[in-house]
């Protein structure tokens, strides 16, 4: 029986019309959209496709200074493991911070502008779109950071070796479809709770994420926009709270210049333990126009007994004797020296006195500013005894010519490098110290908290030799 006519072009239509529907769907996979997750409403920061993969992974994108890309690394990996995916960190930026964006440019900027400014600094100057990237030197984590503590936790995690766009194509063989991508239209677009009955305040974010939604995505690259601010996670989870805090704790410095140029200071300074730190954040933001508030804060404090051990002295009168012979040793290492001989606690130089006034105490000051000893005059002259790396010449000099920190630069010179340690051991000196006064709100300060406050549980300073 020959077909009709009609029913030849019904099969074809038909035949079309899922040709059509096959197209239509090929194209969605490929495109990111917005999709909804239970308990989020009007969103539109996932957007993705669907695929499953034996190992699943995380990242996100890196932005503004070293300590803030610290805790967005942190709380990536606190993410990492309430997912049981594989965290890629991204490099870190060494240099000067390249600042927040939205997300989907953020992550042009940084897959183009780093190689813009290795070929040509004009093309990343002021007014381009690669504006901030000039001074950008990029780094592995590991090279940084001691990431020892993690495989005891089974934190897994993989270094990612450039930021192109095509990398999770390239490497992984990601499709669109392989992926899912938590976008971040402001700085402060989510916050991530570690239950859906966990209440804690929302505080600036924007937009809620339980962690149970993103335990639920089968793609097989999670990308995050940003992952900074120390309040990102909303923890409740006793588990988690410890896990968050352990890492901050422990994901330390560990440069091989920055331990041995740290370790040199701290003997001169008589050992750990065996002076105070502070420290001072002058240079930039909010900070510059707060100097007068840190500084009252800062020289309030070094006046007090401070409720340490080693600093609950007896209020004795300060010698004006003692004050002037201080002051009239210009030379840094001859102040140290006589400085040393007046400190009652330190077991390896023979003890004059037994009480000491908190003006004459010792202090290792961290500080991003410039020649300390003429911007910060004030505190110099109300505590003789202070020191900050600018005192240690030499040290300056050998941390100049410390060699690449990074894979990524094949021409770097060691001049270019060598500054970008000096933060990093004012942070390794001033942890330890008997005691820390930080800046408020500063991330840098936080870190030397934490580290100051581990140093202190291990090796506890006891209020008698």
């Amino acid at each position: 029986m020959t077909p009709s006519l009609k029913f030849i072009w019904t099969i074809c239509l038909s035949g079309l019309a899922c040709f059509i529907l096959l197209f239509i769907k090929i194209q969605w996979q490929t495109t990111d959209f917005v999709i909804q997750i239970s308990s989020i409403h009007n969103n539109n920061y996932f957007s993705s496709s669907s695929s499953i993969s034996d190992e699943k992974f995380i990242t996100y994108l890196p932005h503004s200074g070293l300590h803030n890309q610290r805790i967005a690394l942190i709380n990536a990996m606190v993410l990492a493991k309430q997912l049981n995916r594989t965290l890629i960190m991204p490099e870190l930026n060494m240099g000067r911070a390249n600042y927040w964006r939205e997300s989907k440019k953020l992550e042009r900027q940084l897959s183009e502008c780093p190689l813009r400014a290795t070929i040509n600094k004009a093309a990343v100057g002021h007014g381009t779109s690669c504006s901030g990237y000039s001074r950008y030197v990029p780094s592995t984590v590991s090279n940084v950071f001691d990431l020892s503590a993690l495989a005891p936790l089974g934190i897994r995690v993989t270094q990612r070796y450039n930021m192109g766009l095509d990398y999770f194509e390239r490497v992984y063989g990601a499709s669109p479809s392989d992926m899912v991508y938590i976008r971040d239209s402001s700085r402060f677009s989510y916050r991530i709770y570690d239950h859906r009955n966990n209440t804690m305040d929302i505080k600036n974010f924007e937009q809620r994420i339980d962690i149970e939604d993103l335990q639920a995505r089968s793609e097989k690259i999670m990308v995050f926009g940003s992952l900074f601010s120390s309040f990102r996670l909303a923890l409740e989870k006793p588990e988690w709270v410890w896990l968050w805090d352990h890492l901050f704790t422990e994901v330390a410095f560990h440069h091989p210049t920055v331990i041995q140029q740290s370790l040199d200071i701290i003997g001169r300074l008589g050992g750990p333990g065996q002076f105070v730190s502070v420290h001072v954040r002058t240079g930039d933001g909010v900070f510059k126009h707060v100097m007068d508030q840190t500084f009252e804060q800062v020289r309030s404090r070094l006046s007090s007994n401070m409720d340490n051990n080693d600093l609950a002295v007896n209020d004795t009168t300060l010698s004006l004797d003692t004050l002037d012979s201080l002051e009239s040793i210009q030379d840094p290492t001859g102040r140290l020296d006589a400085c040393l001989r007046l400190q009652p606690l330190n077991p390896f130089i023979s003890k004059t006195n037994s009480t000491l006034n908190p003006r004459l105490r010792l202090i290792y000051m961290a500080t991003d500013a410039p020649d300390p000893r003429r911007t910060l005059h004030l505190l110099y002259t109300e505590f003789p005894c202070l020191f900050s790396l600018s005192d240690f010449p030499d040290v300056i000099t050998n941390t100049l010519s410390a060699t690449a920190l990074s894979p990524f630069v094949e021409d770097q010179q060691p001049s270019r490098l060598g500054p970008l340690l000096f933060p990093l051991i004012d942070a390794e000196v001033a942890s330890h110290g008997s005691a820390f006064v930080g800046t408020a709100k500063s991330t840098f300060s936080k870190y030397i908290s934490y580290r100051n406050n581990r140093f202190l549980n291990f090796y506890p300073i006891p209020k008698e030799l």
